[in-house]
Protein backbone atom coordinates (compact mmCIF):
# COMPACT_ATOMS: atom_id res chain seq x y z
CA UNK A 1 0.00 0.00 0.00
CA UNK A 2 1.39 2.86 -1.60
CA UNK A 3 1.51 6.30 1.27
CA UNK A 4 2.93 9.59 2.25
CA UNK A 5 4.79 10.24 5.98
CA UNK A 6 5.93 13.24 7.51
CA UNK A 7 6.96 13.15 10.60
CA UNK A 8 3.76 15.18 12.74
CA UNK A 9 6.07 18.76 13.35
CA UNK A 10 5.52 19.84 9.80
CA UNK A 11 8.93 20.80 9.52
CA UNK A 12 10.23 17.67 8.43
CA UNK A 13 10.32 16.37 4.15
CA UNK A 14 7.40 14.19 3.36
CA UNK A 15 8.49 10.88 2.14
CA UNK A 16 6.71 8.50 -0.57
CA UNK A 17 6.37 5.43 1.05
CA UNK A 18 5.05 1.53 0.66
CA UNK A 19 3.83 0.26 3.57
CA UNK A 20 2.56 -3.24 4.26
CA UNK A 21 -0.62 -3.73 5.94
CA UNK A 22 -0.69 -6.69 8.74
CA UNK A 23 -3.93 -7.12 10.54
CA UNK A 24 -2.27 -9.01 13.24
CA UNK A 25 -0.02 -6.21 14.53
CA UNK A 26 -1.81 -4.31 17.55
CA UNK A 27 1.06 -1.50 16.69
CA UNK A 28 2.07 0.07 13.88
CA UNK A 29 6.36 0.04 13.41
CA UNK A 30 8.45 1.51 11.25
CA UNK A 31 12.20 0.48 10.68
CA UNK A 32 14.88 2.55 12.40
CA UNK A 33 16.91 3.11 9.38
CA UNK A 34 14.21 4.37 7.47
CA UNK A 35 13.68 7.42 9.75
CA UNK A 36 17.33 8.25 10.30
CA UNK A 37 17.30 8.41 6.42
CA UNK A 38 14.87 10.84 6.10
CA UNK A 39 16.23 12.90 8.85
CA UNK A 40 13.69 11.82 11.80
CA UNK A 41 14.13 10.48 15.49
CA UNK A 42 12.41 8.03 17.90
CA UNK A 43 11.53 9.68 21.16
CA UNK A 44 13.59 7.14 22.91
CA UNK A 45 11.87 7.46 26.25
CA UNK A 46 9.02 5.72 24.87
CA UNK A 47 10.16 2.28 24.02
CA UNK A 48 8.49 -1.04 24.27
CA UNK A 49 9.42 -4.83 23.39
CA UNK A 50 8.13 -5.59 20.18
CA UNK A 51 7.01 -9.42 19.72
CA UNK A 52 7.04 -10.27 16.36
CA UNK A 53 4.84 -13.09 14.62
CA UNK A 54 7.91 -15.92 15.01
CA UNK A 55 7.76 -15.04 18.86
CA UNK A 56 11.03 -13.29 18.33
CA UNK A 57 11.77 -9.78 20.34
CA UNK A 58 13.25 -7.05 18.31
CA UNK A 59 14.85 -3.85 19.38
CA UNK A 60 13.12 -1.19 19.80
CA UNK A 61 14.47 2.03 19.63
CA UNK A 62 11.43 4.39 20.93
CA UNK A 63 8.27 5.70 19.13
CA UNK A 64 7.27 8.88 16.60
CA UNK A 65 3.81 10.55 15.26
CA UNK A 66 4.15 10.01 12.07
CA UNK A 67 1.49 12.29 9.75
CA UNK A 68 0.19 8.91 7.44
CA UNK A 69 -1.54 10.20 3.88
CA UNK A 70 -3.03 7.20 2.39
CA UNK A 71 -6.01 7.52 -0.68
CA UNK A 72 -6.49 11.54 0.18
CA UNK A 73 -6.52 10.69 3.99
CA UNK A 74 -4.34 12.17 6.33
CA UNK A 75 -3.90 10.62 9.95
CA UNK A 76 -1.11 11.12 12.92
CA UNK A 77 -0.54 7.36 13.43
CA UNK A 78 2.20 6.29 16.36
CA UNK A 79 4.75 4.44 15.22
CA UNK A 80 6.90 1.97 17.49
CA UNK A 81 10.58 2.37 15.79
CA UNK A 82 12.37 -1.08 15.63
CA UNK A 83 15.72 -2.29 14.13
CA UNK A 84 16.04 -5.09 11.82
CA UNK A 85 12.09 -4.68 10.22
CA UNK A 86 12.35 -6.23 6.92
CA UNK A 87 9.28 -4.47 5.61
CA UNK A 88 10.76 -0.47 6.20
CA UNK A 89 6.79 0.24 7.60
CA UNK A 90 3.77 -2.05 9.05
CA UNK A 91 0.52 -0.76 9.85
CA UNK A 92 -1.12 -2.16 12.11
CA UNK A 93 -4.84 -3.52 12.44
CA UNK A 94 -5.88 -0.26 14.33
CA UNK A 95 -4.22 2.09 11.78
CA UNK A 96 -6.01 -0.23 8.94
CA UNK A 97 -9.50 0.42 10.51
CA UNK A 98 -8.84 3.80 10.68
CA UNK A 99 -8.12 4.77 6.87
CA UNK A 100 -11.01 2.30 5.86
CA UNK A 101 -8.83 -1.06 4.66
CA UNK A 102 -10.49 -2.84 7.30
CA UNK A 103 -14.12 -3.16 8.20
CA UNK A 104 -14.83 -0.98 11.37
CA UNK A 105 -15.69 -4.40 13.65
CA UNK A 106 -12.62 -6.32 12.73
CA UNK A 107 -11.63 -8.18 14.32
CA UNK A 108 -15.02 -8.79 15.07
CA UNK A 109 -15.89 -9.34 11.74
CA UNK A 110 -15.33 -12.08 9.64
CA UNK A 111 -13.35 -11.36 6.34
CA UNK A 112 -14.63 -14.67 4.31
CA UNK A 113 -16.97 -17.70 4.42
CA UNK A 114 -15.20 -20.33 5.53
CA UNK A 115 -14.89 -22.94 2.74
CA UNK A 116 -13.74 -26.07 4.75
CA UNK A 117 -16.92 -26.90 6.83
CA UNK A 118 -17.62 -29.98 6.39
CA UNK A 119 -21.60 -31.68 6.85
CA UNK A 120 -21.42 -34.71 9.23
CA UNK A 121 -25.11 -35.00 9.07
CA UNK A 122 -26.84 -37.75 6.83
CA UNK A 123 -28.67 -36.56 3.97
CA UNK A 124 -32.06 -37.07 4.08
CA UNK A 125 -31.60 -37.66 -0.09
CA UNK A 126 -29.44 -40.19 -1.09
CA UNK A 127 -27.88 -38.67 -4.04
CA UNK A 128 -26.15 -36.30 -2.23
CA UNK A 129 -23.24 -37.96 -0.82
CA UNK A 130 -21.97 -36.94 2.53
CA UNK A 131 -18.40 -37.07 4.07
CA UNK A 132 -18.13 -40.16 6.91
CA UNK A 133 -15.92 -40.20 9.55
CA UNK A 134 -12.83 -42.41 8.62
CA UNK A 135 -13.20 -45.65 10.69
CA UNK A 136 -11.58 -46.29 14.21
CA UNK A 137 -9.38 -49.09 14.94
CA UNK A 138 -9.33 -51.11 18.18
CA UNK A 139 -5.31 -51.13 19.54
Amino acid sequence: MDLSLQGSDDASEIFNFSALPDSGATRSIIDYHVLRRHGLRPDGKKREDVLIANGDTIECKGAINLAVEFQGHTRIVNTLVAVGLTEGLLLSWHDLKAFGVLPPDFPNSQLAPSVNKVNTVASPDASIPVPSAPPVEDS
